[in-house]
């Protein structure tokens, strides 16, 4: 009886052990990550985009974090901080293809990862504007965005916009998807749908085309509240 106790408390230790080693890994990383999350974080409080000489260090500990514990969410920070070494060299008159095509590769490494990611499928469709992809390229991760979660606030403008600029790209058949967009945006935010027609008054024409036949009623209503304005 003895026996058995001391081999089942062994068994018990060696599991807790195992799990142990196998969690270390994904510990280090998070540790590791800790200032790129507040990288990430001092530049939305501050609003303005970061040094270029600083990025590369966080380039270096994003790989390393990547190589300890690989998740969708690290491959992600790693094409965000190519993407600001971008727009940083850019506004310094310093355009150049790689950070570009290096915020791609990573992106669709964390899309591989989390294929159902709203988000990640939106930021890979700007990616592959930037690098200047064919438009049905771009307009088919945007409506996988779309059905992988159409009710998203933090970036349902931004998103609208893109689709409404690659119209030309988009078939017949998908513009139920679009219309669902305009729906879920003006009912979301009318104020923050009539801000994207002050920037873009090109896209009424679109909307028209998407509404006048079964929606009538909202096209009315929004053309009413664009005259208002």
């Amino acid at each position: 009886m003895i026996r058995r106790q001391t081999l089942s408390g062994s068994v018990i230790l060696l599991a807790g052990i195992s799990l142990l080693i196998l969690a270390l890994p994904r510990f280090r990383a998070s540790i590791n990550n800790i200032p790129i999350d507040n990288f990430f974080a001092s530049i939305s409080d501050n609003q303005r985009l970061p040094k270029l000489e600083q990025i590369p260090k966080y380039i270096e500990l994003s790989k390393d974090s990547i190589a300890q514990h690989e998740t969708a969410g690290y491959w992600q920070d790693l094409a965000n901080l190519w993407l600001h070494q971008a727009q940083i060299q850019g506004s310094l008159g310093n355009q150049s293809k790689v950070p570009i095509q290096n915020a791609s590769n990573a992106a669709r490494q964390s899309l591989l990862l989390s294929p159902a990611n709203s988000l990640l499928s939106y930021r890979l469709a700007v990616i592959s504007a930037l690098e200047k992809k064919p438009p049905p390229e771009i307009v088919d991760l945007l409506l996988i965005s779309i059905m992988s979660s159409p009710h998203e606030p933090g970036f349902m403008s931004h998103r609208l916009d893109f689709c409404l600029m690659y119209f030309s790209a988009i078939n017949n058949q998908d513009y139920p998807y679009l219309v669902d967009q305009i729906i879920i945006f003006w009912q979301h935010s009318q104020k923050e749908f009539l801000a994207l027609l002050q920037y873009r008054n090109d896209y009424l024409k679109t909307i028209k085309i998407l509404l006048e036949d079964k929606h009538p009623v909202l096209l009315n209503e929004l053309l009413t509240a664009v005259n208002n304005v």
